[in-house]
């Protein structure tokens, strides 16, 4: 399974995807919206001119990308990353605390069940659907905690997803979850090596929040990319490297 395709998170969690339309001359920016949980769409020409600079010229469209979880109520899911399908036509975001309350990620953002959105680029480029979700085409569970990073193969066929956090703790996760883009699901867990700190791992107990002492024992997955599986192969039974291993799918969200 060769990775051609990934996303790295900035420090403020904004995450810039090119994408060029056969509709227009310019191309647009889609940029995550951490805290609003809408994808926003940016002219690029217009937000390279300095008139526009400050101001709100160049968002051409605001789509949403988390469900609401009660009327006219928003789930806070901290979209963190942006990466295009190899055609183009879709936007895969990366919402780290996946559907929870606003004040459930403002107590702490950390440590919560992910998802991903699907989102068709062409709808996310409409006027029509500002601040709707009429651009998702589907919310995917991670299975995972805390996500953050994530890569498309060459095919197009599956994205790989990071678990950077336990449930619950900010610490705790050293998963890559394996996703069917054209099934909409997970499909299992690559487990990676534990860290080496120069202390016994895993700490007992996983420390809650960082920075702490303890820290070094699970892989920071958020900037991991996997390698791992032969795409020749049947889902499931891919031939993995000496430094992780398949674990079945495991679900808390």
């Amino acid at each position: 399974m060769r990775v051609t395709s990934c996303g790295r998170g900035l420090a403020l969690g904004l995450l810039l995807a090119l994408v060029a339309t056969t509709a227009t001359a310019a191309p647009y920016l889609l940029v995550s919206g951490r805290w609003d949980n809408t994808l926003v769409v940016i002219d690029l020409a217009k937000a390279m001119e300095p008139a526009n600079d400050g101001t709100p010229n160049a968002i051409v469209n605001r789509v949403r990308v988390t469900p609401d979880i009660a009327p006219n109520t928003p789930a806070s899911g901290q979209p963190v990353n942006v990466v295009l399908s190899p055609d183009r036509r879709h936007a895969y975001i990366v919402n780290h605390s996946g559907s929870v309350t606003t004040k459930a990620a403002a107590d702490f953002q950390h440590g919560h069940a992910g998802t991903v959105t699907v989102v068709d680029v062409a709808k996310a480029l409409d006027p029509a659907n500002n601040m709707t979700l009429n651009a998702v085409d589907a919310i995917i569970p991670t299975g995972n905690f805390g996500p953050v990073g994530l890569a498309v193969t060459a095919d197009g066929k599956y994205a790989l997803v990071s678990g950077s956090e336990g449930d619950g703790p900010e610490d705790g996760g050293r998963v890559i979850t394996v996703i069917d883009l054209a099934a909409r699901k997970a499909l299992h867990h690559l487990e990676l090596a534990w860290g080496k700190p120069g202390f016994p791992c895993p700490p007992n107990p996983i420390p809650h929040a960082g920075p702490h002492a303890s820290f070094g024992c699970f892989a920071r997955s958020a900037a991991s990319h996997a390698s791992c599986a032969s795409p020749s192969r049947a889902a499931g039974s891919e031939t993995l490297s000496s430094a992780m291993k398949c674990t079945p799918l495991w679900s808390k969200v």
